[in-house]
């Protein structure tokens, strides 16, 4: 870590023995540049934990990687599956992965999500952070790129269009000097950006040092302290946040999605009267054969007008209209998403 980082670390470590800190409550998943322990948890340069600031440090599920791999760059979308990027060629579940690629995993199996050679990335060139709103991949790359015919520097957050490249976040209009690299990112769905670079430093009147997570608003073009590193855990003082993705709860039910077993529909009761994983708000597959299909539709209906709890889609202590409705539109698909389920 450079003289400069550590000098800012001192003094906000002063300032906070004098003025009380605002912490952010938002939880976030990340991953270090180096083993260290958070918490009761070592976490290695290729894992990933969930930190809650307050206290609370939970493992992530990323698969078997293999020993030397280090993990670049990670994102989680709300229904659970989880991107990752390696900064060396590796084989994950029978695919090759090479620089600059993004592998997706479902819990089971590792899918190539972007192809770096096909899409023109430079063959030195590999992903520093990434992000995604469900349909676009946001990426940064360790050094300046070119793509789509124009130059993307090594701060930059691109992100990816079916008709090409395009800059999202613009280190340079933002005020990023030219010397930092962005080493982690996450795109929330106003639009704010949270990041965090390879060096300490100070953006919009606000100290940092590389552990730390800030959020920028492109709309006020404002700086934020998000999640303060080694204020929270010492042992951040030796360490790189290399990695983060931020825990949402998509439902809007105060469940958080890595704790939610129906993470898209909101349940704040949790129910799971079969104890099978997925609530029953999203849970009409009746039969438990992991599809809503017309068997569950005839278990659904030879139950009707009954008090059935299975069936009790909606919590209303009776089987109705209501629940058909919440079949009718999972019908085809399968059961949840749920961060419980098996």
């Amino acid at each position: 870590m450079n003289t400069h980082g550590k000098n800012v670390r001192h003094w906000r470590l002063l300032y906070l023995l004098v003025v009380p800190a605002v912490a952010s409550a938002q939880p976030i998943s990340l991953s270090p540049d180096i083993t260290l322990q958070l918490g009761s948890e070592i976490v290695a340069d290729e894992g990933v934990v969930v930190d809650d600031q307050a206290g609370g440090i939970v493992p992530a599920d990323v698969g078997t990687l293999p020993d030397g791999a280090d993990l670049t760059a990670y994102y989680r979308f709300p229904a659970g599956d989880r991107l990752m990027a390696f900064d060396t060629t590796l084989t994950l579940g029978g695919i090759t992965l090479r620089r600059g690629d993004v592998a997706r995993f479902d819990g089971s199996n590792y899918t190539l999500e972007f192809d770096a050679r096909a899409q023109g990335v430079p063959p030195g060139a590999w992903v520093d952070a990434l992000a995604s709103d469900g349909t676009d991949l946001f990426l940064s790359f360790n050094t300046t790129v070119l793509l789509s015919g124009e130059t993307f520097d090594d701060a930059d957050l691109v992100q990816v269009m079916p008709t090409g490249f395009v800059r999202y976040f613009d280190s340079a209009l933002a005020g990023v000097p030219i010397a930092m690299d962005l080493d982690a990112a996450d795109v929330a769905a106003n639009g704010v950006v949270y990041v965090s670079f390879d060096t300490g430093g100070t953006l919009g009147g606000v100290d940092f040092a590389d552990e730390d997570m800030l959020r920028y608003d492109p709309g006020t073009t404002g700086w934020a302290l998000e999640y303060d590193g080694d204020a929270l855990h010492a042992d951040w003082s030796a360490a790189d946040l290399d990695a983060l993705s931020l825990v949402g709860d998509s439902d809007n039910d105060g469940i958080l999605d890595t704790a939610d077993n129906c993470i898209l529909h909101s349940n704040p009761d949790q129910r799971d009267t079969n104890a099978d994983g997925f609530g029953n708000r999203c849970d009409p597959d009746l039969n438990n054969d992991l599809k809503i299909d017309f068997a569950d539709l005839a278990e659904l209906k030879s139950v009707f007008f009954t008090t059935d709890a299975d069936a009790d889609l909606n919590g209303d202590s009776r089987v109705d209209f209501a629940d058909l409705a919440i079949q009718k539109q999972m019908f085809f698909g399968p059961p949840g998403p749920s961060s419980q389920a098996p």
